[in-house]
């Protein structure tokens, strides 16, 4: 009776090739995907409609049985945005030559920017894949919007948020937030680890205690060792005697310890986020109505509802606001130095537009 291996190339129609045809055609499989894998990766984030696209669809589509060369597999050419070539032919997609990791928002270039969807435009909702020609405009608008970068979800359409007057409270033009910032769930793990880095790093350290051997005295025998019908006792500063030396004393050291760069942005997201769905981000056209009384700011922020603001600002804080605020209980910052502790310790965020926009370019570059 045959072997397995022999029935098998006799099914695929191989013959004189040596060993198993399936790892030939693993092989060639491995090297078509390898060379052409960033082309087809799209980082994908749970919950979220995700753009599929197969390396192996079209009329030179991969056959199981087949140990052809992987140039012939299939045809590739480069595209750079979506067109169709003629009524009724496949919608092709035109990639940029970069793309962002969701988890760290690093950028990396495509080696070979090539990628073929599939027949039509889909999008996967669950188990449903719905095709429409209107989703269509979505991504050219996206991908016309961030030309430098690859969209981890071209459908779906950024967030708006409304712009205020500080003193007016009147809806200005409203402001176009990244869901890559913006849209994060929560994460509370990230956020707990953040907040254990900044107060590590704010612990002085400067704790210290004697030991034994750095009491002064104590260097004599205070009693013979036999006879006297007491303990043995060695030194008058050992840990047991009054003013004597401290078993493993704290000693001053650095607490403050390192995470990575994406944690970091990644916590920043995060909060930003939550403080966005919970409705405690307000975005102000500027801080610049504000006088420099006391009496004229908490009424401002009786109006407006806030308790324990956080103010942040695009450069440097006003003069004026930071006269106002010296006796209230809040904080102000730029959004250079916005940090995950402090928006976590005030209840509201109030933040200005040209803050958010650099604040949100500041995060998607990095």
């Amino acid at each position: 009776m045959p072997s397995a291996g022999r029935r098998r190339r006799a099914i695929d129609g191989v013959d004189g090739c040596e060993g198993d045809p399936l790892k030939t055609l693993k092989r060639f499989c491995w090297n078509h995907i390898s060379e052409n894998h960033l082309n087809a990766i799209r980082m994908m984030n749970a919950g979220r409609q995700t753009v599929y696209a197969s390396l192996l669809r079209g009329n030179n589509r991969l056959q199981q049985t087949s140990v052809r060369s992987p140039i012939q597999l299939q045809q590739w050419r480069p595209v750079r945005s979506i067109h169709r070539d003629s009524p009724g032919a496949p919608a092709i997609e035109r990639v940029p030559t970069q793309v962002v990791s969701l988890q760290n928002g690093k950028t990396f270039n495509l080696k070979h920017p090539y990628l073929h969807l599939r027949e039509k435009p889909q999008i996967q909702r669950g188990n449903q894949w719905d095709r429409t020609e209107e989703e269509l405009t979505a991504i050219q608008d996206r991908i016309a919007a961030f030309p430098s970068r690859l969209i981890i979800n071209p459908f779906e359409e950024p967030l708006e948020h409304n712009v205020f007057g500080l003193i007016d409270k009147i809806s200005r033009e409203p402001v176009q937030l990244d869901r890559l910032v913006f849209d994060q769930p929560l994460r509370v793990d990230i956020l707990h680890r953040s907040t254990r880095r900044y107060l590590a790093g704010q612990r002085q350290g400067t704790h210290s205690a004697k030991r034994r051997d750095e009491v002064s005295g104590g260097g004599r025998k205070p009693r013979p060792q036999k006879g006297g019908g007491t303990s043995r006792q060695g030194s008058i500063r050992s840990p047991q005697w009054r003013h004597g030396g401290v078993v493993f004393p704290p000693k001053p050291r650095d607490y403050s310890f390192d995470l990575p760069k994406g944690v970091e942005r990644l916590a920043m997201k995060i909060a930003l986020s939550a403080k966005l769905k919970t409705g405690h981000l307000v975005i102000v056209e500027n801080f610049d109505a504000i006088e420099h009384k006391t009496k004229t700011l908490v009424e401002l922020q009786k109006q407006w509802g806030w308790r324990k603001p956080l103010y942040v600002t695009a450069g440097e804080v006003p003069a004026n606001l930071e006269k106002a605020s010296r006796s209230l209980d809040c904080e102000k910052t730029s959004q250079e130095n916005l940090i995950v502790y402090k928006m976590l310790t005030h209840d509201f965020v109030v933040i200005e537009r040209r803050a958010i926009m650099d604040l949100q370019e500041r995060l998607l570059q990095q």
